[in-house]
């Protein structure tokens, strides 16, 4: 690059070194200009994979970091065929089959979904984060005992996750066990005590738990 251009003038510029800083200054505007005119390109992470992936179109992890930013914004329809393109290029690659499943999910296809979920589960198992993906796919369509064994499963991994404590102080109210549901929420508020919405909850399932007047 420029960089090793200038290293190599002035390595060889001895005596004449005078002569070599006019072209050195030159070249730094040139350098200047051109990463100027790059800027644009990476802007934001969208433009940065988008000029990666025309570099190198056969990048797996390009078409799947595209496919989760179009997950992140919500446009689940434009991520599904994304992930796809990832999954041609790496065939079972967990983090392709976790976004396609995030989006299969955004687009109501729930089977499918826990498909994606299970099998990256398979090929990496030791993620909390996709562990949390299913046991809320779970709980949200009542299958309420498998969704118990999956937070099971996530809390052995990572005991201090907040977000699947509050889900599965939930899911312990709808199984009728406040005591759990209290138990769950007290460990959200050990890691995080300034989640209002652990707070909030932990009070209502301690009212739902106290024996009536």
């Amino acid at each position: 690059g420029g960089a090793l251009v200038l290293c190599e003038l002035f390595a060889r510029a001895g005596r004449h070194r005078r002569f070599v800083r006019p072209l050195a200054g030159a070249l730094l505007v040139a350098l200047a200009v051109r990463t100027s005119l790059q800027l644009p390109t990476w802007r934001n992470d969208q433009t940065l994979w988008e000029q990666a992936l025309r570099v190198n179109p056969l990048s797996w992890r390009g078409w799947n970091n595209l496919a989760v930013l179009a997950n992140q914004r919500g446009d689940f329809a434009a991520a599904l065929p994304l992930t796809e393109q990832a999954l041609a290029l790496r065939p079972g690659y967990p983090e392709a089959l976790t976004a396609r499943g995030f989006a299969r999910r955004g687009l109501g296809q729930v089977k499918e979904a826990e498909a994606d979920y299970r099998q990256a589960l398979a090929a990496d198992p030791d993620q909390p984060a996709l562990l949390f993906l299913l046991a809320d796919l779970l709980q949200q369509t009542g299958r309420l005992d498998e969704a118990a064994r999956v937070y099971d499963d996530l809390f052995a991994r990572r005991p201090h996750h907040v977000d699947a404590r509050i889900n599965a102080g939930v899911l312990a109210i709808l199984r009728g066990r406040r005591d759990e549901a209290i138990a769950h929420r007290q460990a959200a508020l050990r890691a995080d005590p300034g989640n209002t919405d652990a707070a909030r909850n932990l009070a209502i399932a301690e009212r739902q738990a106290s024996p009536s007047p």
